[in-house]
Parts: structure tokens; sequence; C-alpha cells
């Protein structure tokens, strides 16, 4: 598999994860929890109404973990955004902390998300309230980073050439200290490598 087309999968495999454990624990959203960045389109016939859930993507930030092969650390920035409408300001403020708290214990007892990362941390939480539809909404927006990673992108495939010698020198002195003026206290050749 392309390692392009690994890491969409791995960004992808981590937000179902979320949206599958989000389901499981049957909060108040039931199934309206969406991989979405806006509410998608319901048909006619759909009793779907508030509280409802989004699952995306914000940011990505990566560094080098390994050089041979070249593999990244990332650190994926989800947000997890909770929307409802009610009565009152109160109303639609102790529905969305509750579930809020629902959201978070559910996916607290799941920090690799079913095996997808290597880490999953809560890091934050925003508030938005519109106050002047005709019932007043809100949204509490949970933020979340995911560390998870890759290979490093390759065009076509890599081929190394057989290892064939190793050179080693050791610079450490007989006491467990370096050896003085960092010279070779020992030098070896392993050869033949290429027949074993």
């Amino acid at each position: 598999m392309n390692e392009l087309l690994t890491q969409r999968l791995a960004k992808r495999n981590i937000k179902v994860a979320i949206r599958d454990i989000i389901t499981k624990a049957q909060t108040q959203a039931a199934n309206r929890i969406h991989i979405s960045r806006s509410i998608p389109p319901r048909p006619d016939d759909s009793d779907e109404t508030a509280p409802i859930v989004l699952i995306y993507s914000v940011s990505e930030q990566g560094e080098v973990f390994d050089r041979a092969p070249k593999r990244y650390r990332r650190i994926l920035n989800i947000n997890i955004e909770l929307i409802d409408i009610g009565s009152s300001d109160d109303e639609v403020d102790g529905r969305l902390e509750f579930l809020g708290e629902e959201i978070e214990t559910a996916l607290e007892l799941n920090d690799t998300l079913n095996g997808t990362c290597s880490r999953f941390e809560f890091a934050g939480s925003q508030y938005q309230f519109e106050p002047d539809g005709q019932s007043p909404a809100g949204a509490l927006v949970l933020q979340y980073q995911v560390e998870f990673f890759t290979q490093a992108h390759r065009s076509g495939s890599m081929c190394y050439d057989d290892l064939k010698i190793i050179d080693i020198d050791w610079k450490v002195g007989h006491d467990g200290t370096e050896a003085p003026g960092r010279q070779v206290d020992a030098e070896d050749t392993i050869q033949g490598l290429e027949s074993l």
C-alpha cells in the first residue's frame, strides 16, 4: 500500500474509531455523530434532532522520529464539536456540559482509540453560543491531540544495496572511560555478510 494512502487511512481510521467509541457509549447524541466539519443534510423523513456531534481534523504537526527507514511522529489535532439547541441558554449549557462529560469519559477509557494511535489526550475545550436564533443554540468544542506514526513518502519502491562489510571502532578505555586522546582502542571489520 502506498505511504500517502496509508497516512490518509490512518487519519480516517482515527476519526472512525472516535465515532465508534462515542456511539458505543450510548450518549445523548445517540447515532447523530458525523465525521464532518458541517452538519450533513438530513433526509425529509429523518427524525434527527439536536444534539449533534461533529468530528474533524484541525491541524497537524510532525517530526522525524526514525532515520532509516525514515518514519514521522505526527500529532493530529482533532475537534469533537457538540451542537445543541434548547429553550434557554442555561438549558443548552447544561446539556452540552453533560454530553461533553459523557464523551470525555468514553474516550478516556480507550487512549489508543482501538489501536489506531499511540496516544490520545484531551487538550482543552471552547464554548460558543448563538442567542439570536429562533431557539438558543450552542456548541462545545472538545479539543484532542492524537499521536501516530507514518513512514516517509517514497516515490516508487526503494531498493537498498546488500550489507557486505561492517567496520567497527571502539574508543573506550579499559576502565570504562573514554580512551585518552580519543584514540581507537580496538578495531574490527566483519566481511562476508552477503553469504548469510
